[in-house]
């Protein structure tokens, strides 16, 4: 008898362009010399599709990859990745193991000031890259569920993802294949013990310092017993979002932009004429074909999407390297060598009163700062939606952010500096760009940070208007 579980892995493999199956053989280029990957954590997802696809594809044909992050203790962490190794054992399965020391992925995070499942993500993919192309693999699939699909769409929801992130996990990205993307949890609980197979549970599911486990275990039983469809709905609306998307990406390629030197012009008029949605993504195409692969803020887009053309006036935006600028008759994208605050990895400036005189303005990459009677004024002459008042008082430090650094909220509590880094999306290589203004009085407290000048948000404490 056939199972369903498995008759729906094949399927999905098929569908994402894996397998081909004719008269029930497979027909393809999966081999034992161009094997299928598989990545396995030891939980009951990844543990089905281990299952699965030794039933599917044969022993022969698979390869695991398990990794051991470090981040819990060595006896749960390393004994996850020897529960996987131990069952490849019993199937004759070759198993790669893949172990991070202990400790390794905090201190990243701390240093880089990332989120820890940020780092763990990073390191993850660097080590599936490297299992895929050091065994020939023709793809490497992950566990990724139905369940994973709706918590990822309601994170993307929460971070302000528009339409190209908002149908959620791809079913395949390059080499990498998703399988039981529309399989939820309960079918794959329901195969294993059907089974007889066992699973592990890993403890950092219930720590709800991870985004995904606050949006796991603290909406979804709201969302669960208050609005019984909401899964449903949410992988509607993603689906509806990849349709839209494809749409506009079609209209996108009849633009026919390219790249002249270091320079995209568009004519100012025809931008203007087109709507909204298509606007914003010549934008984001015209900065790609400059070879600009970074994050460019939604703040900054958004100005140059809703100019008023009635002004007569040029207009001028920058982020880091990229220069976008208006004249009578274009709109030009242009990369520049870039303008970075302080050093390469940070800087620190201490400014007090001398003899009762006010030190004079400073110059900081992109912002002056001027000084004045309880405040600071942070300016810049190329951006003037950098313009800030800040309430500090000297003698005050202007430095890059630390490890650890926090920052006080309108509700009185304190923000870790790198979460707040993490919810703006800030890239990596700005972060140690970003001014932090801190009074170097008894109780050292930050009282700016300003992303702004780089195109991210801002966040002052008890800043008053200009």
């Amino acid at each position: 008898m056939k199972s369903l579980f498995e008759e729906k892995v094949r399927k999905n493999l098929e569908e994402a362009g894996l397998l081909s199956f004719e008269a029930g053989v497979l027909a393809c280029d999966v081999s034992s010399t161009h094997p299928v990957g598989l990545a396995v954590s030891g939980g009951a997802d990844s543990m089905s599709l281990l299952l699965s696809m030794e039933k599917i594809l044969g022993k022969e044909n698979v390869r695991v990859i398990t990794v051991d992050h470090g981040i819990r203790s060595e006896k749960e962490s390393g004994g996850d990745a020897d529960f996987v190794s131990e069952e490849c054992g019993k199937r004759n399965i070759v198993c790669h193991v893949h172990r991070i020391p202990q400790g390794f992925i905090e201190s990243e995070a701390r240093k880089n000031g990332l989120s820890i499942e940020e780092v763990a993500r990073k390191l993850r993919y660097e080590a599936f890259d490297k299992f895929i192309e050091q065994d020939s693999l023709c793809a490497l699939c992950t566990a990724h569920t139905l369940n994973d699909q709706s918590e990822t769409l309601l994170m993307r929801f929460l971070t302000g993802s528009g339409a190209e992130g908002a149908f959620g996990i791809a079913s395949r990205r390059g080499k990498i294949i998703r399988p039981l993307l529309n399989v939820s949890r309960e079918e794959i609980e329901a195969y294993l013990v059907e089974n007889g197979a066992g699973w592990r549970t890993d403890s950092t599911n219930s720590d709800n310092s991870f985004f995904r486990n606050r949006v796991r275990n603290v909406l979804v039983p709201i969302l669960n017993e208050n609005f019984p469809a909401w899964r449903q709905n949410v992988l509607s609306g993603g689906e509806k979002s990849y349709y839209d998307n494809l749409f506009f990406n079609e209209l996108l390629e009849k633009e026919n932009l390219s790249a002249e030197g270091s320079a995209v012009s568009v004519p100012l008029v025809d931008f203007y004429s087109k709507p909204m949605a298509l606007r914003r993504r010549i934008v984001l195409k015209a900065v790609n074909l400059l070879g600009f692969g970074s994050r460019f803020p939604f703040k900054i887009i958004s100005q140059i999407c809703q100019i008023n053309l009635s002004q007569k006036k040029s207009c001028a935006w920058s982020f880091k390297d990229i220069k976008v600028f208006t004249d009578e008759k274009s709109i030009t994208f242009r990369r520049e060598k870039e303008s970075k605050i302080g050093e390469n990895r940070g800087f620190a400036y201490i400014f007090e009163e001398k003899n009762g005189v006010l030190p004079e303005q400073k110059i900081i990459g992109r912002l002056t700062f001027s000084f004045f009677d309880g405040y600071v004024l942070a300016a810049s002459e190329e951006n003037p939606a950098c313009n800030k008042k800040i309430s500090a008082r000297l003698p005050l430090c202007i430095r890059s952010p630390e490890a650890g650094d926090k920052i006080r909220g309108g509700d009185g509590k304190y923000k870790k500096i790198g979460d707040i880094f993490s919810d703006w999306k800030v890239e990596l290589s700005d972060r140690t760009l970003i001014p932090v203004v801190q009074e170097l009085d008894s109780s050292m407290e930050i009282k700016a940070l300003l992303g702004n000048c780089l195109g991210y948000d801002d966040w002052i404490v008890r800043a008053s208007a200009l």
